[in-house]
């Protein structure tokens, strides 16, 4: 289960455990403003705002659970969501 916390003055912090069992090797990435996006299919994306966030990287490309952008754009990854569908509820 995971736990998230907000709290908002003059600026916006958020913050959420993850909380597991045991460990996908994730890490803090921070992803440069148009660092160069190569996607699974062939298409580039080379336009983008910067982001941080919490994520597995495979082959350089990181995969976030939790990230948000220099605008403040944040998405959560929803596990219990994935996990429904995967088990067909």
């Amino acid at each position: 289960m995971c736990t998230a916390a907000t709290y908002q003055t003059k600026d916006f912090y958020m913050g959420r455990t993850l909380d597991y069992e045991f460990s996908y090797g994730e890490k803090i990435a921070i992803m440069p403003r148009n660092y160069p996006l190569q996607y699974r299919h062939g298409l580039k994306n080379i336009e983008h705002y910067a982001m941080i966030g919490m994520a597995h990287v495979v082959e350089d490309y990181p995969l976030y659970y939790d990230a948000v952008n220099e605008k403040g754009l944040k998405k959560e990854q929803s596990t219990l969501l994935n996990m429904s569908l995967f088990l067909g509820y």
